[in-house]
Protein backbone atom coordinates (compact mmCIF):
# COMPACT_ATOMS: atom_id res chain seq x y z
CA UNK A 1 0.00 0.00 0.00
CA UNK A 2 1.62 3.34 -1.20
CA UNK A 3 0.81 6.93 -0.45
CA UNK A 4 0.60 9.19 -3.80
CA UNK A 5 4.24 10.41 -4.84
CA UNK A 6 5.55 13.72 -3.25
CA UNK A 7 8.30 15.65 -4.45
CA UNK A 8 11.07 16.40 -2.40
CA UNK A 9 13.48 18.81 -3.50
CA UNK A 10 15.39 17.07 -6.70
CA UNK A 11 13.65 13.77 -6.04
CA UNK A 12 10.46 11.65 -5.80
CA UNK A 13 9.79 10.55 -2.18
CA UNK A 14 7.23 6.97 -1.90
CA UNK A 15 5.88 6.24 1.04
CA UNK A 16 4.46 3.00 1.97
CA UNK A 17 3.41 0.37 4.19
CA UNK A 18 4.86 -3.08 4.85
CA UNK A 19 3.46 -6.26 6.29
CA UNK A 20 6.52 -7.61 8.67
CA UNK A 21 5.75 -11.83 9.72
CA UNK A 22 7.68 -12.80 12.60
CA UNK A 23 7.45 -16.47 14.51
CA UNK A 24 8.37 -16.66 18.28
CA UNK A 25 9.89 -19.85 19.59
CA UNK A 26 6.40 -21.47 19.99
CA UNK A 27 5.52 -21.54 16.14
CA UNK A 28 3.17 -18.22 16.85
CA UNK A 29 3.08 -15.72 13.69
CA UNK A 30 3.58 -12.17 14.99
CA UNK A 31 1.88 -9.66 12.13
CA UNK A 32 3.12 -6.06 11.96
CA UNK A 33 2.67 -3.27 9.53
CA UNK A 34 5.89 -1.34 9.23
CA UNK A 35 5.85 2.23 7.19
CA UNK A 36 8.58 2.90 5.38
CA UNK A 37 9.74 5.26 2.92
CA UNK A 38 12.57 6.19 0.23
CA UNK A 39 13.67 9.00 -2.49
CA UNK A 40 13.98 8.32 -5.77
CA UNK A 41 15.46 10.45 -8.28
CA UNK A 42 13.27 10.74 -11.00
CA UNK A 43 9.10 10.48 -11.23
CA UNK A 44 9.74 7.62 -13.43
CA UNK A 45 11.52 5.57 -11.23
CA UNK A 46 9.20 6.19 -8.30
CA UNK A 47 6.29 5.38 -10.03
CA UNK A 48 8.06 1.98 -11.08
CA UNK A 49 8.99 1.09 -7.48
CA UNK A 50 5.29 2.28 -6.38
CA UNK A 51 3.69 0.09 -8.82
CA UNK A 52 5.80 -3.01 -7.81
CA UNK A 53 4.72 -2.55 -4.09
CA UNK A 54 0.93 -2.33 -5.16
CA UNK A 55 1.48 -5.65 -7.44
CA UNK A 56 2.85 -7.44 -4.29
CA UNK A 57 0.04 -6.10 -2.33
CA UNK A 58 -2.16 -7.30 -4.34
CA UNK A 59 -0.60 -10.60 -4.87
CA UNK A 60 -0.80 -10.71 -0.72
CA UNK A 61 2.62 -11.11 -1.27
CA UNK A 62 5.69 -9.87 1.04
CA UNK A 63 6.95 -7.01 -0.73
CA UNK A 64 10.57 -7.27 -0.77
CA UNK A 65 12.93 -4.58 -2.69
CA UNK A 66 15.04 -6.30 -4.93
CA UNK A 67 17.58 -3.43 -5.07
CA UNK A 68 18.50 -3.65 -1.06
CA UNK A 69 18.07 -7.40 -0.40
CA UNK A 70 20.30 -10.00 -2.64
CA UNK A 71 19.30 -12.36 -4.93
CA UNK A 72 18.50 -16.07 -3.03
CA UNK A 73 18.97 -18.95 -5.07
CA UNK A 74 17.99 -22.62 -4.54
CA UNK A 75 21.71 -23.21 -4.25
CA UNK A 76 21.67 -20.79 -1.39
CA UNK A 77 18.83 -22.25 0.42
CA UNK A 78 20.36 -25.78 -0.11
CA UNK A 79 23.65 -24.74 1.50
CA UNK A 80 22.23 -23.32 4.20
CA UNK A 81 19.74 -26.36 4.86
CA UNK A 82 22.63 -28.69 5.12
CA UNK A 83 24.91 -26.39 6.66
CA UNK A 84 22.05 -26.01 10.14
CA UNK A 85 21.83 -29.93 9.82
CA UNK A 86 25.70 -29.44 10.81
CA UNK A 87 25.16 -27.30 13.79
CA UNK A 88 22.53 -29.17 15.07
CA UNK A 89 24.07 -32.20 15.22
CA UNK A 90 22.77 -34.90 13.20
CA UNK A 91 24.75 -37.79 12.61
CA UNK A 92 27.90 -37.82 9.63
CA UNK A 93 25.84 -40.19 7.26
CA UNK A 94 22.51 -38.30 8.04
CA UNK A 95 24.07 -34.94 6.66
CA UNK A 96 25.61 -37.35 3.99
CA UNK A 97 22.45 -38.28 2.26
CA UNK A 98 21.20 -34.85 3.00
CA UNK A 99 23.41 -33.69 0.68
CA UNK A 100 23.83 -36.07 -1.91
CA UNK A 101 19.93 -35.58 -1.90
CA UNK A 102 19.87 -32.05 -2.23
CA UNK A 103 22.72 -32.25 -5.30
CA UNK A 104 20.55 -34.66 -7.75
CA UNK A 105 17.57 -31.76 -7.02
CA UNK A 106 20.06 -28.93 -7.67
CA UNK A 107 20.93 -30.78 -10.67
CA UNK A 108 17.17 -30.67 -12.02
CA UNK A 109 16.15 -27.49 -11.16
CA UNK A 110 19.23 -25.39 -11.54
CA UNK A 111 21.24 -24.26 -8.30
CA UNK A 112 21.42 -20.58 -10.11
CA UNK A 113 17.66 -20.06 -10.14
CA UNK A 114 16.35 -17.94 -7.50
CA UNK A 115 14.47 -18.50 -4.54
CA UNK A 116 10.96 -17.50 -6.47
CA UNK A 117 11.07 -20.68 -8.33
CA UNK A 118 9.68 -22.98 -5.94
CA UNK A 119 6.88 -24.29 -6.99
CA UNK A 120 4.39 -26.99 -7.26
CA UNK A 121 5.11 -27.32 -10.46
CA UNK A 122 8.74 -27.39 -10.25
CA UNK A 123 8.18 -30.52 -7.39
CA UNK A 124 5.99 -32.20 -9.91
CA UNK A 125 8.40 -32.37 -12.87
CA UNK A 126 11.50 -33.06 -10.04
CA UNK A 127 9.53 -36.29 -9.04
CA UNK A 128 8.57 -37.36 -12.60
CA UNK A 129 12.53 -36.99 -13.45
CA UNK A 130 12.96 -39.75 -10.78
CA UNK A 131 12.44 -43.47 -11.21
CA UNK A 132 9.55 -45.06 -10.16
CA UNK A 133 10.03 -48.83 -10.04
CA UNK A 134 10.61 -51.53 -7.50
CA UNK A 135 12.72 -50.50 -4.37
CA UNK A 136 13.13 -46.87 -6.34
CA UNK A 137 8.89 -45.21 -5.33
CA UNK A 138 10.14 -44.98 -1.73
CA UNK A 139 13.45 -43.28 -2.88
CA UNK A 140 11.91 -41.04 -5.02
CA UNK A 141 9.34 -40.43 -2.22
CA UNK A 142 12.00 -39.21 -0.14
CA UNK A 143 13.59 -37.04 -2.82
CA UNK A 144 10.78 -35.11 -2.89
CA UNK A 145 9.75 -35.15 0.72
CA UNK A 146 13.61 -33.68 1.57
CA UNK A 147 12.82 -30.73 -0.66
CA UNK A 148 9.40 -29.94 0.32
CA UNK A 149 11.12 -30.17 4.29
CA UNK A 150 14.11 -27.72 3.06
CA UNK A 151 11.52 -25.41 1.23
CA UNK A 152 9.05 -25.02 4.50
CA UNK A 153 12.65 -24.57 6.16
CA UNK A 154 13.63 -21.82 4.38
CA UNK A 155 9.97 -20.17 4.44
CA UNK A 156 10.05 -19.95 8.07
CA UNK A 157 13.53 -17.62 8.02
CA UNK A 158 12.32 -14.23 5.77
CA UNK A 159 14.99 -12.29 7.56
CA UNK A 160 17.67 -14.93 6.01
CA UNK A 161 16.19 -16.00 2.63
CA UNK A 162 13.86 -13.53 1.92
CA UNK A 163 11.74 -14.03 -1.12
CA UNK A 164 10.97 -17.93 -1.14
CA UNK A 165 7.37 -18.37 -1.70
CA UNK A 166 4.57 -19.77 0.32
CA UNK A 167 5.36 -23.74 0.73
CA UNK A 168 3.70 -26.02 -1.02
CA UNK A 169 3.33 -29.90 -0.98
CA UNK A 170 3.53 -32.61 -3.55
CA UNK A 171 4.00 -35.23 -1.67
CA UNK A 172 0.06 -36.67 -0.66
CA UNK A 173 -1.62 -35.50 1.63
CA UNK A 174 -5.71 -36.23 2.58
CA UNK A 175 -7.80 -35.90 0.04
CA UNK A 176 -5.35 -35.57 -2.98
CA UNK A 177 -5.20 -38.12 -4.65
CA UNK A 178 -3.41 -36.32 -7.58
CA UNK A 179 -0.33 -35.86 -5.66
CA UNK A 180 2.43 -38.47 -4.92
CA UNK A 181 2.02 -40.68 -2.49
CA UNK A 182 4.50 -42.69 -0.03
CA UNK A 183 5.24 -46.22 -1.18
CA UNK A 184 3.63 -48.99 1.06
CA UNK A 185 5.47 -49.99 4.60
CA UNK A 186 7.90 -52.44 4.34
CA UNK A 187 7.38 -55.43 6.03
CA UNK A 188 9.70 -56.51 8.86
CA UNK A 189 10.91 -59.94 8.44
CA UNK A 190 12.67 -61.66 11.20
CA UNK A 191 16.17 -62.20 10.75
CA UNK A 192 16.84 -66.23 9.68
CA UNK A 193 18.35 -68.17 12.88
CA UNK A 194 21.50 -70.61 12.41
CA UNK A 195 18.62 -73.84 12.42
CA UNK A 196 17.38 -71.73 9.00
CA UNK A 197 20.74 -71.17 7.24
CA UNK A 198 22.26 -75.02 7.97
CA UNK A 199 18.41 -76.04 6.63
CA UNK A 200 19.14 -73.90 3.40
CA UNK A 201 22.95 -75.31 3.02
CA UNK A 202 21.20 -78.83 3.50
CA UNK A 203 19.31 -78.07 0.30
CA UNK A 204 22.37 -77.06 -1.81
CA UNK A 205 23.04 -79.94 -4.39
CA UNK A 206 26.28 -77.93 -6.10
CA UNK A 207 29.26 -78.81 -4.09
CA UNK A 208 30.83 -75.54 -4.43
CA UNK A 209 27.93 -73.89 -3.41
CA UNK A 210 27.69 -75.62 0.24
CA UNK A 211 31.70 -74.49 0.34
CA UNK A 212 30.93 -71.17 -0.13
CA UNK A 213 27.80 -71.33 1.95
CA UNK A 214 29.64 -72.91 4.68
CA UNK A 215 32.48 -70.80 4.77
CA UNK A 216 29.76 -67.42 4.75
CA UNK A 217 27.43 -69.19 7.44
CA UNK A 218 30.23 -69.57 10.18
CA UNK A 219 32.43 -66.14 9.27
CA UNK A 220 29.85 -63.57 8.28
CA UNK A 221 31.84 -62.66 4.93
CA UNK A 222 29.83 -61.79 1.79
CA UNK A 223 29.81 -64.23 -1.49
CA UNK A 224 32.25 -62.13 -3.33
CA UNK A 225 34.38 -62.26 -0.43
CA UNK A 226 33.91 -66.01 0.03
CA UNK A 227 34.19 -67.10 -3.52
CA UNK A 228 37.59 -65.05 -3.83
CA UNK A 229 39.60 -67.00 -0.63
CA UNK A 230 43.04 -69.49 -1.57
CA UNK A 231 44.17 -72.27 0.93
CA UNK A 232 46.70 -69.60 1.12
CA UNK A 233 44.28 -67.27 2.89
CA UNK A 234 43.60 -70.41 4.96
CA UNK A 235 45.50 -71.73 8.33
CA UNK A 236 43.53 -74.87 9.35
CA UNK A 237 46.07 -75.60 12.30
CA UNK A 238 46.26 -72.04 13.49
CA UNK A 239 42.35 -71.48 13.70
CA UNK A 240 42.70 -68.25 11.39
CA UNK A 241 41.93 -67.31 8.05
CA UNK A 242 43.42 -63.56 7.29
CA UNK A 243 40.86 -61.53 4.76
CA UNK A 244 43.67 -60.67 2.13
CA UNK A 245 42.89 -57.82 -0.66
CA UNK A 246 41.65 -60.13 -2.72
CA UNK A 247 39.26 -61.35 -0.68
CA UNK A 248 38.48 -57.69 0.13
CA UNK A 249 38.60 -55.24 -2.85
CA UNK A 250 39.94 -52.27 -1.82
CA UNK A 251 41.43 -53.39 1.26
CA UNK A 252 44.89 -52.77 1.19
CA UNK A 253 47.61 -55.44 2.53
CA UNK A 254 48.27 -54.03 5.87
CA UNK A 255 44.34 -53.56 6.23
CA UNK A 256 43.72 -56.90 6.25
CA UNK A 257 41.57 -58.45 9.00
CA UNK A 258 42.21 -61.64 10.33
CA UNK A 259 38.85 -63.67 11.95
CA UNK A 260 39.07 -67.03 13.90
CA UNK A 261 38.02 -70.58 12.27
CA UNK A 262 34.92 -72.29 13.65
CA UNK A 263 36.21 -75.50 14.83
CA UNK A 264 33.16 -77.07 12.56
CA UNK A 265 34.28 -74.89 9.79
CA UNK A 266 37.61 -76.14 10.28
CA UNK A 267 36.77 -79.63 10.68
CA UNK A 268 34.60 -79.41 7.22
CA UNK A 269 37.52 -77.45 5.58
CA UNK A 270 39.99 -80.73 6.18
CA UNK A 271 38.11 -82.66 3.82
CA UNK A 272 37.81 -80.01 0.71
CA UNK A 273 41.71 -81.16 0.30
CA UNK A 274 42.14 -79.48 -3.30
CA UNK A 275 45.84 -78.04 -5.10
CA UNK A 276 44.23 -75.17 -6.29
CA UNK A 277 41.76 -74.32 -3.70
CA UNK A 278 38.06 -74.82 -3.02
CA UNK A 279 36.76 -72.96 -5.32
CA UNK A 280 38.30 -69.92 -7.84
CA UNK A 281 37.08 -67.23 -10.24
CA UNK A 282 37.58 -68.25 -13.67
CA UNK A 283 37.13 -65.44 -16.38
CA UNK A 284 36.37 -65.73 -20.38
CA UNK A 285 35.83 -63.58 -23.08
CA UNK A 286 31.99 -64.05 -22.41
CA UNK A 287 31.54 -64.41 -18.89
CA UNK A 288 32.57 -64.80 -15.16
CA UNK A 289 31.35 -67.24 -13.36
CA UNK A 290 32.56 -68.79 -10.06
CA UNK A 291 33.33 -72.85 -10.43
CA UNK A 292 34.54 -75.86 -8.43
CA UNK A 293 38.22 -76.63 -8.08
CA UNK A 294 39.69 -80.17 -9.19
CA UNK A 295 40.00 -82.64 -5.73
CA UNK A 296 43.21 -83.39 -5.07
Amino acid sequence: MCSPLKQRGDGWYVQWKELVVTRDEHGVDHREWKTRGQTFPTERSATEFSREVAIAAAKGERFVDKREAPVVTLKTIALGYVRAAVESGVPLATRRYRSSMLATWLTFAGEDKPASALTLTLLEGYSRSLPAEGRQTSTRHRRVLLVEQMWRWAHDRPEQYPGVPVPRRYTAGSGESDKLRAPPPVVAVAAPTFADVDAFVGKLLIPWHVRIALVMRYTGLRASQASGMDWRDVDLEGGGAPARPRACPGREEGRARVFPLHPALVEEMAGWASARGFCSRVSTATQTRVIAASSA
